[in-house]
């Protein structure tokens, strides 16, 4: 799903904050991923440290922590629940 934010949240006053965002099925193809990684968001130039990723999908928040380690690549998978297909209420005939 393109267009969750994805939010970084430092747990050490010496390093900040990130936020981006997702861009699987982006329908403007703005973004080129990579299939190796299979990814779907990127955080660039994060100072090493602990930090909590945080993504809200269809009212649910989902939290996963994550320890980035100077000069390596940092991998997170958050999974989230089953995709919730809105559904319509019944109008009274009338």
């Amino acid at each position: 799903m393109a267009g969750v934010v994805v939010t970084a949240i430092s747990r050490s006053e010496d390093t900040g904050n990130y936020t981006t965002w997702t861009y699987l099925g982006d329908p403007q193809l703005l973004v080129n991923p990579d299939e190796t990684l299979a990814e779907n968001f990127v955080i660039g130039d994060v100072e090493p440290g602990a930090y909590e990723i945080l993504v809200t999908v269809q009212g649910e928040t989902y939290r996963v922590e994550l320890v980035v380690e100077p000069g390596e690549l940092s991998v997170v998978e958050l999974t989230t629940g089953p995709f919730k297909t809105p559904t319509m209420t019944p109008q009274p005939a009338g």
